[in-house]
């Protein structure tokens, strides 16, 4: 007994036939059946969930953030594929990892994306793999938990010593014309 599709908010996330999840994108809840492991990321469909699915989940299983639940389950059970977030990214709502063995990278990563900045600047700063921080893209993106940028907000010490130098240069060079043509 499946909703039609296209009048349906409640969605099921299963593999097969194990149910791990359902979206509610009208109440903006998330369910996520936390007696099972997930071995596997292939496999995974998204169907419409009928009522007896909503009813279980609803009863067996603690509510969270749509967004945050979402965000949990792609940081989560993502393969470490290869991905690729070349441009600046900023934080729009910070995810509320679960797990604390990466809670603290998690919230590191956070605080520069919500500065507004790119994959480069953080593994400069933090020394995070690339693949670990564009997993944190992914997650976020699909979460809408994140905006790509058209230029960074903040630049790594060597890019903002470029500039710097840049700039006094222009000015050193403007001051010493200016001296020229006063006869100083």
């Amino acid at each position: 007994m499946h909703q039609s599709s296209t009048n349906s908010t409640k969605f099921i996330i299963k593999n097969k036939d194990v149910n791990f999840a359902i979206l509610d994108t009208e109440q903006k809840e998330f369910f996520l059946n936390t007696k099972v492991e997930i071995e596997h990321w292939d496999g995974f469909e998204i169907t419409p969930a009928d009522i007896n699915q909503i009813v279980s989940f609803k009863h067996r299983f603690k509510a969270v953030d749509l967004n945050t639940g979402i965000w949990q389950f792609v940081w989560d059970y993502l393969a470490d594929d290869s991905l690729n977030f070349p441009l600046a990214y900023q934080l729009l709502h910070w995810p509320q990892p679960t797990a604390s063995q990466s809670r603290s990278e998690v919230l590191k990563i956070s605080a520069y994306f919500s500065h507004g900045c790119t994959v480069r600047y953080i593994q400069d700063k933090t020394q995070f793999s690339k693949q670990r921080i564009e997993r944190f893209i992914f997650s976020c993106e699909m979460a809408q938990m994140i905006e790509t940028l058209a230029a960074p907000r903040m630049t790594s010490s060597t890019e903002s010593a470029a500039a710097n130098q840049a700039e006094n240069s222009a000015k050193r060079s403007f001051f010493s014309k200016l001296r020229l043509k006063l006869g100083l």
